[in-house]
């Protein structure tokens, strides 16, 4: 005799007996997405009704049970599953403590009837309500089984009650719902709990498997049903089965299929293992050997609760049902997706909880990361990844993959890893020291570490680092002995990486010696002036007094002007001008300027137009540029920074505004700026520049606004990858490239740093060169809010289907893609990672080569409040697919939307509501589902298949 055996397993809903609920269902809403209590309680003891049925059937039938399994609700123990050797599997549930009752106290008048069965003397079982006897029309108690049916055998025939619950009372029916008779209350107001479920809905109130022989149920009334249990015979072990899952659960990812692997005990050439399913779910076997195999699992494409029977039978007479149940697989990752690691590499923690078993795979050889083990239920984790240095001069993405334990590998869920490029910066590229010797102080920062080469013939000058916190910041002395040699001297020092074997950059530094006459002071501001009959043989400078806290003020101009003719001049007022004597034709003067000059402007727009060239900006104390040169259209070239002439210029707004014939930028313009610096309009028409030198902003490690930067600048050809690689404060992109015809490229990485940018409004419009966008250009930027008319471009061929993936908070798309005349295809998941877009306005308004609109563009977009010209004049537009808006149901403009869009024909678009198409025009309808909109002209030039009002045509 073997002990009788418990397999455990988790939740299943698994109806065995079939009756007919409609009378419950019709009673439901068609849309309504949660079921009351009571009315669960209802279809419960409905179930228990017919599984307390079939479980006298095969208690009469003299049938064995051969397991007893509990039914597990997330992690609660709800009712049992008994399967019986020939009658099979009947599922019963506990039911809960009472529903409280309307007096408040005990719940009393909210019971649940409690139905059970009864022996008569005979041993036959009868129905009972409330522990009395139930009796049919003519008084004659009805039976639990057919004995008394018209077959006389199984029980088939026979009818069992039924419950129903209607304006707020239980109703039975003893006759499958031809009758109906009023009981008690079904529902009340709050009141005390039920005390251990009597006044509530248990229907079994204790299921006892500790004698070996027998399994005893006990119903609520009290009533004792006892049924043997199915004994082996002869020496043999029963055979049994272990699941390569916990507690019977098991993930899966809809659409996807999993192996659930199983190894037997005690089989024979006999034993058989089979499986089915509820129906949701698709299951096959395949065994590999005697003991062991496995079971084949596909989940439907949309998650849905759902179970896999799991039966076993060793071909003797005794089988068994292990029941496994699914959950949907997930994993959170409350920080995100993406993580950024810095150039020279270290450790990132990734949290993250998960509810099924999986391995952490890295795909990149610099990326290491840590195994988790695994559990199936939700669990925190903390991955431990590991990022090398990267000593390459580009930024590069690695990922790691999150496995599905269950599924032979399959990927659920991967995580990215980005890394910026190695970075080399140091705070000037020159320094001038005086001939008496002396020391300067030099900020480098190296991503590769930093070793520094004097070359053997400056034996004159000495550095000394001192590495800084972070450990990639170094502060460097260099040091030099007085100069004697009567001339100027040069060394040149060289930066390595920390092994010395790759060169990353070098630092000039210029000693002077004792300045005789006719020598340039490096102090000297110089200028090139053109005067000519034109401008009266006059010459006038844009030299300006200070700015003070609430503007100019008075001071910060004391200087001596150096005309060029032999005359010298002390300026402390605003605009000095000089005229040339003497002259007859157009002549080119230098003019120098020794002193103190806090500040570079114009007097208005263009008013001085003899400025040829900045040769040098000396050391006058500049703390402004703001609108220097701005209309200087004569403006040819500028000198760099050599000297720190700018270390407190803060303001460079319109500094080249409208500067005409500036051919050049030089590279270190901005070396030694402060961090934060003002670059609004500071080249903006710059229209002769071709070409941004590499690492421009590289100092502007702070400057956050570049509104209108290089608009107009039409003879750029080309932008450096490495712009903005150290602006990671940069916010503002407004118009930055605006009118750039002459551009054909954006570097994919362009923005990587800009991990801060809000706005990018406009900042490629016009630039009609451009033909294509790279699909990582915005993936840093996760902090974007709007993208207004960004790629307003004509050339515009395509849009890659993941340009906005990291863009989750943007509102804004206001015509984004206006005009991109050549734009063939949206791509269907273009917004799709864009949730609280507010405003898509004309995003494709003049996009004339567009033939067609993916169905799903706008589904995850529900905020959206205006499509305001959204897709006018897009005069190749054949259809509109007609559940486009189903999700923008706030929507509160259309005007416009599809106007003068000639080749549709076809239905408007529109939702199904229940059985109703509910168009556009006809949301104002249904004002508990839809905003609103208004539609003026929304499809005006369409040929419409529905009947539309006059004002949305």
């Amino acid at each position: 005799m073997k002990a009788f055996k418990v397999f455990l397993f988790c939740a299943c809903l698994m109806m065995v007996g079939c009756y007919d609920d409609s009378d419950i269902r019709n009673t439901l809403d068609d849309h309504e997405s949660r079921l009351t209590e009571v009315e669960r309680l209802c279809r419960e003891q409905n179930s228990n009704i017919v599984s307390l049925q079939n479980i006298i059937a095969a208690l009469e039938a003299n049938d064995v049970v051969v397991s007893v399994a509990p039914v597990m609700e997330g992690g609660v123990e709800v009712g049992y599953t008994l399967v019986f050797s020939q009658s099979g599997p009947v599922t019963i549930y506990n039911g809960k403590d009472g529903a409280d009752g309307e007096d408040g106290a005990d719940g009393k008048d909210g019971q649940v009837p409690v139905i059970g069965v009864k022996a008569d003397k005979d041993g036959t079982y009868f129905w009972t309500l409330d522990g009395e006897w139930l009796a049919d029309d003519n008084g004659n108690k009805i039976p639990v089984t057919g004995k008394d049916g018209a077959d006389g055998k199984d029980g088939k025939d026979a009818i069992a009650p039924k419950l129903k619950i209607e304006e707020g009372y239980w109703y039975i029916s003893y006759d499958n719902g031809k009758t109906w008779t009023r009981l008690e209350k079904a529902t009340g107001e709050a009141g005390a709990p039920g005390q251990d479920g009597k006044d509530g809905d248990a229907f079994f109130k204790d299921v006892d498997t500790s004698d070996p022989d027998y399994v005893l149920l006990t119903l609520a009334d009290g009533t004792v049903v006892k049924l043997s249990v199915w004994k082996a015979s002869g020496s043999q072990d029963n055979v049994s089965i272990s699941l390569d899952v916990d507690n019977d659960e098991a993930s899966v990812v809809p659409g996807e299929s999993i192996v659930i692997r199983y190894t037997l005990e005690n089989a024979t050439e006999k034993t058989l293992v089979t499986a089915s399913s509820d129906g949701k779910y698709a299951v096959s076997v395949e065994k590999e050997s005697q003991t062991h195999g496995k079971i084949l699992v596909t989940a439907p494409k949309v998650y849905a609760y759902g179970y896999v029977n799991v039966m076993v039978s060793d071909g003797e007479g005794y089988s068994f049902i292990r029941v496994v149940n699914f959950y949907e697989s997930e994993i959170q990752l409350p920080s995100g997706i993406e993580y950024m690691a810095p150039a020279e590499g270290g450790e990132i923690r990734i949290p993250l909880t998960a509810n099924f078993g999986f391995e952490a795979e890295s795909l990149d050889s610099w990326i290491t990361v840590e195994n988790i083990g695994t559990k199936a239920e939700m669990q925190d984790y903390v991955l431990k990844v590991k990022v090398g240095m990267n000593e390459y001069s580009y930024a590069r993405k690695g990922t790691i993959r999150l496995k599905h334990a269950n599924t032979d590998g399959q990927v659920y869920d991967e995580i990215i890893i980005n890394q910026s490029s190695a970075y080399f910066t140091v705070g000037r590229t020159h320094c001038v020291v005086q001939h008496d010797g002396g020391s300067y102080v030099l900020n480098v920062t190296s991503s590769r570490g930093l070793s520094v080469s004097v070359p053997e013939s400056a034996g004159w000058l000495s550095v000394t680092d001192v590495p800084g916190n972070p450990v990639t910041a170094h502060e460097l002395t260099i040091e030099a002995v007085a100069n004697d040699t009567g001339s100027k001297r040069f060394a040149e020092i060289v930066f390595f990486d920390e092994s010395g074997s790759m060169r990353l950059g070098t630092f000039n530094v210029i000693q002077l010696n004792d300045v005789s006459e006719g020598d340039t002071d490096p102090a000297d501001m110089i200028f090139e002036v053109k005067v000519n009959f034109a401008n009266l043989f006059t010459a006038q400078l844009p030299l300006m007094k200070g700015k003070g806290v609430g503007g100019w003020e008075e001071g910060g101009l004391d200087c001596y002007v150096d005309w060029g003719d032999g005359t010298v001049e002390h300026v402390t007022e605003s605009f000095p001008s000089h005229v040339y004597e003497g002259l007859d034709m157009g002549q080119v003067f230098e003019v120098k300027v020794s002193g103190n000059v806090a500040a570079l402007a114009q007097p208005y727009s263009g008013e001085i137009t003899n400025l040829i060239s900045v040769k040098q900006w000396g050391n006058t104390g500049l703390t402004s540029l703001r609108g220097a040169f701005n209309g200087c259209t004569g403006l040819r070239s500028i000198a760099g920074d050599k000297t720190g002439s700018f270390a407190e210029v803060d303001d460079f707004q319109g500094a080249f505004e409208g500067c005409t014939s500036l051919e050049a930028i030089p590279e270190d313009l901005f070396a030694f700026c402060p961090q934060k610096v003002n670059l609004n309009r500071t080249f903006f028409n710059c229209s002769s520049v071709e070409e941004i030198p590499r690492g421009l902003f590289n100092a502007c490690l702070k400057s956050d606004v570049f509104d209108r930067t290089f608009f107009g600048c039409t003879g750029l050809t080309s932008v450096p990858e490495d712009l903005f690689a150290m602006c990671t404060e940069a916010k503002d992109f407004n118009y930055t490239f605006y009118g750039c015809t002459g551009i054909t490229e954006i570097p994919a990485g362009l923005f990587a740093s800009c991990r801060e940018a809000d706005v990018f409004a406009h900042c490629f419009d016009g630039c009609t060169g451009i033909t294509e966008v790279p699909e990582d250009l915005f993936s840093a930027c996760t902090k974007v809010s709007s993208f207004g008319r960004v790629f307003s471009c004509t050339g515009l061929t395509s849009v890659p289907e993941n340009l906005f993936a990291s863009c989750q908070v943007v509102k804004n798309f206001t015509s984004a893609f206006w005009k991109c005349v050549d734009l063939v295809e949206i791509p269907e998941d273009l917004f799709a990672s864009c949730p609280e877009v507010e405003d898509f306005s004309f995003v494709f308004d003049g996009c004339q080569a567009l033939s067609e609109i993916p169905a799903d563009l706008f589904a995850s977009c529900p905020e959206v409040k205006n499509f305001c010209g959204a897709f006018r004049n897009c005069y190749s537009l054949n259809s509109i697919p007609a559940s486009l808006f189903d999700n923008n149901r706030k929507v509160a403009d259309f005007s416009e939307c599809f106007k003068a869009c000639g080749n549709v024909s076809c239905e408007t678009p529109y939702t199904m509501i229940g059985d109703t198409k509910v168009h556009l025009y006809e949301r104002e309808n249904y004002p508990d589902y839809f905003v609103a909109p208004d539609g003026s002209d929304c499809f005006i030039g369409v040929k419409c298949a529905d009947e539309i009002p006059a004002e949305w045509k």
